[in-house]
């Protein structure tokens, strides 16, 4: 079972399928901001686009709390689309979320 931020997950299966670290032309549709790591790695991948569902509040890396991808000066430029269908992304991580709190607690008993 494959472990971790979806968007690292990602890319790392797309640069295994282009057999490529530079993943130059792709673009990534995300559900949530990503976090500083995830925002890191669309950088260094040289993701061209993401396409950013609904922000992050706690840890949110591009605008939310910081914006990785647009206020400093990298060698590579990821171009940032937020709040792509915001609404329909929200609902799916508070469903999820509350999917797993209710199994957690059922498991605790």
């Amino acid at each position: 079972m494959l472990v971790g931020h979806a968007e690292i997950l990602a890319i790392q299966k797309a640069c295994k399928k282009l057999d490529s670290w530079r993943l130059l032309d792709c673009e990534m549709y995300v559900t949530l901001e990503p976090c500083s790591m995830c925002a890191g790695a669309l950088i260094n991948s040289r993701i061209s686009k993401v396409y950013i569902g609904t922000d992050d509040e706690k840890t949110g890396a591009c605008g939310s709390k910081l914006n990785l991808l647009e206020d400093y000066k990298f060698n590579h430029i990821v171009q940032v689309q937020k709040y792509i269908l915001k609404e329909d992304c929200s609902k799916i991580l508070k469903d999820f979320f509350k999917y797993l709190r209710e199994r957690n607690k059922n498991n605790d008993k």
